[in-house]
C-alpha cells in the first residue's frame, strides 16, 4: 500500500481521485479535472512521465479503468489553471501515450481555480477549530494541554494545511486543519523530541496487536484518528465552567455506582 502525503487524503479520509461526490455536498458530482490535478500533484513530479493507461487505471474502479473518452481533453484543459502537461506534439521524446508536467499549477481539488492568497477569516478559523474538536489532528492534543515528554509546555493551536500554502494550498476550510504550535514547526521541534527510528521501533513492536493496528492506521492516514470517548471530551472541553462541574459530579457518581454493583 502506497502511503502519501496527508494532503493527498479528503476530510473524509478518501484519496482526493477516487472521491466520486464533491465532500460537503449530497449530489455534486467531483469533476474529473480536480481529480486529474490532484492525482498529478501527489503522483507525477516535475519532470517525470506517465501514461494515460496509468491514468485511466488510477481514475478507474476496481479492475476497471476510467472509460470516458474525453480523459485527453480534460487533461489539456487543465492549462487553464496553470498546469502544463507536455504531450508527444510537445517533446519529440514522448511516445503517444506518455505525457510530462512540465508545471504544477492549481490545487483545484480545493475548489480553488486561480492564484492568490486570501487570509483566513475569523468565522473559518472558528469552524475549523470545532470541526476538528479543538484538538491537533496530528498529536491529538488540545489547546492548554500539556505535552507528555514536555510537561512544562503548553500546546498552543494554530492553523495548518494539508497542501502547504509553497504549493499554492488555499485558505479555504476544506484545506485547513487544526495543529499544535510543535507539529506545525517540525524542523524547529525535531531536534528537542525526535528518537531514531531504531528507539520507536521497539515501542511499537511491544504493542497489542489492536494498538498496533490502530496505530499504522494514523499513519497511513498521516494524522491521528480519535474514537467516540475523545470527541466526548472534546465536547466536554468548550462547555461553560458550570456544567463541566455538573458532568463532572454526575460521570463520578456513576463511576462510584458501577464500583459498588456486586459482581
Amino acid at each position: 500500500m502506497t502511503t502519501y502525503n496527508p494532503g493527498a487524503y479528503s476530510p473524509s479520509g478518501e484519496l482526493w481521485w477516487n472521491l466520486k461526490i464533491r465532500p460537503g455536498a449530497k449530489k455534486a458530482p467531483f469533476g474529473a479535472e480536480p481529480r486529474l490535478a490532484s492525482w498529478l500533484m501527489f503522483n507525477a513530479k516535475v519532470g517525470q512521465i506517465f501514461t494515460m493507461r496509468q491514468l485511466r487505471e488510477e481514475l478507474g474502479e476496481s479492475n476497471k479503468p476510467n472509460a470516458d473518452e474525453q480523459l485527453n481533453r480534460r487533461l489539456r484543459s487543465l492549462r487553464a489553471y496553470g498546469w502544463i502537461i507536455l504531450s508527444g506534439r510537445d517533446a519529440s521524446n514522448l511516445k503517444p501515450d506518455q505525457y510530462l508536467v512540465e508545471k504544477i499549477g492549481s490545487p483545484i481539488w480545493l475548489g480553488k481555480s486561480k492564484f492568490g492568497k486570501k487570509g483566513v477569516t475569523a468565522k473559518v478559523r472558528r469552524e475549523m477549530l470545532d470541526r476538528d474538536g479543538h484538538r491537533c489532528v496530528l498529536c491529538g492534543i488540545g489547546a492548554g494541554e500539556a505535552y507528555p515528554d514536555q510537561p512544562s509546555k503548553k500546546a498552543r493551536l494554530t492553523i495548518g494545511h494539508f497542501v502547504a500554502d509553497s504549493l499554492h494550498g488555499p485558505n479555504d476550510l476544506i484545506n485547513l486543519r487544526t495543529e499544535c504550535s510543535r507539529c506545525n514547526e517540525p524542523s524547529k521541534e525535531q531536534a528537542e523530541r525526535s528518537e531514531s527510528a531504531s528507539e520507536l521501533w521497539p515501542k511499537m513492536r511491544d504493542l497489542s496487536r489492536p494498538e498496533k493496528s490502530r496505530l499504522l492506521a494514523w499513519i497511513v492516514k498521516g494524522q491521528r484518528e480519535r474514537d467516540s470517548i475523545d470527541y466526548l471530551f472534546d465536547q466536554y472541553r468548550v462547555l461553560p465552567a458550570p456544567q463541566r462541574d455538573e458532568l463532572k459530579a454526575k460521570l463520578e457518581r456513576a463511576v462510584n455506582a458501577t464500583r459498588q454493583t456486586p459482581q
